[in-house]
């Protein structure tokens, strides 16, 4: 693929490409914008959030926040469980 070139998709340059992909990008942002409205419009609350510390025996830290706010909605600590083959 050149400056100038055919990329091979009928696009004829780098630019075109990229001006595609962009335009890709913000297709799926307004998508996925539109499907996190239509859930919160039906009642549901979309949270994000994981694991914020170390792992060790007792468990680890865990938070969830909203995630159209920011707000803390939860944190504690996650109990460690055995996994595999019982002794």
């Amino acid at each position: 693929m050149s400056d100038t070139g055919d990329t091979g998709d009928g696009l004829e340059t780098i630019k075109d490409f990229i001006i595609a992909v962009l335009r890709d990008c913000l297709a799926y942002r307004d998508r996925f914008r539109a499907e996190i409205e239509r859930l919160e419009a039906e009642g549901y609350t979309i949270a994000t959030g994981g694991q914020t510390g170390d792992y060790d025996s007792s468990g680890c830290d865990f938070e969830v926040r909203i995630w159209r706010t920011g707000e803390a909605s939860r944190s504690s600590m996650a109990a460690a469980c055995a996994v595999g083959p019982s002794m």
